[in-house]
């Protein structure tokens, strides 16, 4: 006869089975955490080493620097051809995204495809999903964007830009930090430099490296320049000099007896309405008021110009006609004014003939002389007869043997919100050259 278990004996055989069920699930834990932190560094160990992607003889993953068998650089940790951690910038030879600082094979800092509060991503962003950064790209880690900085809504770089993936700023760079450009500038995104695209500077430039600027100095950090301005790069200053100035407080020089000051000389019907064409006047005989050591580009007085001639050619005409300017969208005018001249010969620039019906004042231009910004964000003109330079508060321009070439930028400045206001509206306008005599 079956002896039946004491309720002792069955309590025991239950405590024994719940021991055993729990010994079972730590030892299940212990393996999966074992196997899942181990296969990274035996993975890690058994990687194959200076991987050819692209089959142009230049290792581009797992790459090994020092020889002893270990991944350096662009170590990809689950062998999918991605680099994952220790990440250089393209050629480079140094560790610069997604670095690995406890040899753990998880990525510690400078992170790729860092998102802003969770949304897009901010730094170093990796478009093409090929395990290297394209816009955003920080290099140092400090959090903010060194390279391809930004892209407008074409989808083009804004500043920084290095179009052959080497680390150095090729076009709009930014050296000081300020988000406005300093060298070889690409105002139209077409990708060719449009001003200070040499070695010579344009803005904020210090000859003596004493840290204060000698020439194109720009005060208020908006890319114009302000004071002791040099548009031709000869290193002598040709307006906004110490001694000439402009300053609308201050009052214009006296002419002679034979002319009047107070009101604007007539300007002539013959003037720049064809594409090509040249001004001339009798020359008066009188001496130049510039200063001995700098000849003054612009002036607010006409008492002392000779206006004998010069040849006045646009690219594509006079006129601006333009209907339904669009956000982002670049309108451009090209002209140049010559003179062969030795003697200061004196111009004016005006809009006639305007027709705007912009309803805010959101449709804007620039003014482009020689490569140097002089005009920033003017409103477009509402009337005719208005001067293209009068932010400057100057009356003429003064050439002497030499070349002016303009770039006349109009946009549709964007103000953070709608501009339903302003869809479909037109602004035309001639671009007038008469001479001040």
């Amino acid at each position: 006869m079956e002896k039946k278990e004491t309720f002792e004996q069955v309590e025991e055989k239950e405590d024994k089975r719940k021991k055993l069920l729990i010994i079972l699930i730590i030892m299940s834990l212990f393996m999966f955490f074992f196997i899942a932190f181990s296969s990274r560094f035996f993975v890690t160990k058994t990687m194959k080493l200076n991987i050819d992607l692209d089959g142009d003889g230049i290792p581009d993953i797992n790459i090994d620097l020092t020889g002893d068998g270990k991944c350096d650089i662009n170590c990809d940790i689950d062998g999918d051809g991605i680099p994952d951690v220790n990440i250089a910038h393209y050629s480079g030879t140094k560790a610069t995204f997604n670095i690995d600082l406890d040899g753990d094979g998880v990525p510690d800092v400078n992170l790729i495809n860092q998102p802003e509060a969770g949304k897009k991503c901010k730094i170093n962003c990796d478009v093409n999903g090929d395990g290297w950064p394209d816009e955003n790209i920080d290099l140092d880690g400090n959090g903010k964007c060194d390279l391809n900085c930004a892209k407008d809504e074409k989808g083009k770089c804004i500043l920084n830009c290095d179009n052959n993936k080497d680390g150095i700023c090729d076009y709009n760079c930014d050296y000081d930090n300020d988000g406005v450009c300093d060298k070889y500038c690409d105002t139209d995104g077409d990708g060719v430099c449009d001003y200070n695209c040499d070695d010579k500077c344009k803005i904020n430039c210090d000859n003596n490296n004493d840290g204060i600027c000698d020439y194109n100095c720009d005060y208020d950090n908006d890319g114009v320049c302000d004071k002791y301005c040099d548009t031709d790069g000869d290193g002598v200053c040709d307006y906004n000099c110490e001694e000439d100035t402009p300053s609308s407080s201050k009052e214009p020089d006296q002419p002679s007896s034979s002319s009047s000051s107070s009101k604007r000389p007539d300007r002539p019907s013959s003037s720049s309405s064809s594409s090509s064409s040249s001004s001339s006047s009798s020359s008066s005989s009188s001496s130049s008021s510039s200063s001995s050591s700098s000849k003054p580009l612009v002036s607010s007085s006409s008492s002392s110009v000779v206006t004998p001639v010069y040849v006045i050619n646009f690219d594509t005409g006079n006129e601006v006609d333009e209907v339904g300017v669009l956000p982002n969208q670049l309108i451009e005018k090209n002209f140049s004014i010559t003179s062969e001249n030795p003697v200061d010969i004196g111009y004016r620039l005006f809009w006639e003939d305007v027709e705007n019906n912009f309803v805010t004042n959101n449709f804007k231009y620039d003014v482009i002389l020689n490569g140097i910004y002089i005009v920033n964000k003017a409103n477009a003109p509402k009337n005719s007869n208005t001067n293209i330079l009068g932010s400057l508060n100057v009356d003429y321009v003064v050439i002497n043997n030499t070349t002016h070439n303009y770039k006349i930028i109009f946009y549709l400045e964007d103000p953070g919100s709608e501009q339903n206001e302003d869809q479909g509206r037109t602004f035309k306008a001639k671009i007038q050259v008469t001479s001040a005599q």
